[in-house]
């Protein structure tokens, strides 16, 4: 294998900024619609799975 070499020369560090009270906000609001959701795609995924087993246990 060959090994690659890194051009250190290239990187840029940043600095850890906090992020400001409408970034903050902004991240809570996508996460509680995720999770809101989220439990619906769950539930119907469960009956899907439910109704197809049903389906090949009759036969």
């Amino acid at each position: 294998m060959t090994k690659v070499l890194i051009d250190y020369s290239q990187i840029y560090l940043q600095e850890n900024i906090p992020l400001s009270e409408e970034e903050v906000n902004m991240i809570a609001t996508h996460k509680r619609d995720f999770f809101k959701d989220f439990s619906g795609v769950v539930i119907a995924v469960i009956m899907i799975t439910t109704l197809i087993a049903a389906f090949f246990f009759e036969k």
